[in-house]
């Protein structure tokens, strides 16, 4: 079962061009699981919910690490039921 899904219209080019242009043009720009801390608070919040339309169950706001540095670039996720199990639906990546 895919734990992790998207609307097509996110395809890994597009999610590619939105961390690649963020930021310093020398880096690699990457978005990375660990990140060094700067003055940006990085977001790493769930939030559910009872009584959602849809097997919604709640979001996710996660900020990413890009090249291992903290960042505002915010990758916000659905939580629905889906087949005896959950799953995250990624809706937006986007500067806070």
């Amino acid at each position: 079962m895919r734990l992790i899904d998207h609307d097509p219209a996110w395809t890994p080019e597009l999610i590619r061009k939105i961390i690649q242009s963020y930021g310093e043009e020398n880096s690699s720009q990457r978005a990375t699981l660990e990140a060094a801390a700067t003055d940006i608070h990085q977001r790493k919040n769930v939030d559910r919910w009872d009584d959602a339309p849809n097997r919604s169950l709640g979001e996710v706001w996660y900020d990413l690490g890009i090249d291992g540095q903290a960042s505002d670039l915010t990758a916000t996720f659905t939580i629905r039921e889906r087949d005896g199990g959950l799953v995250l639906i990624l809706n937006d990546v986007h500067v806070m």
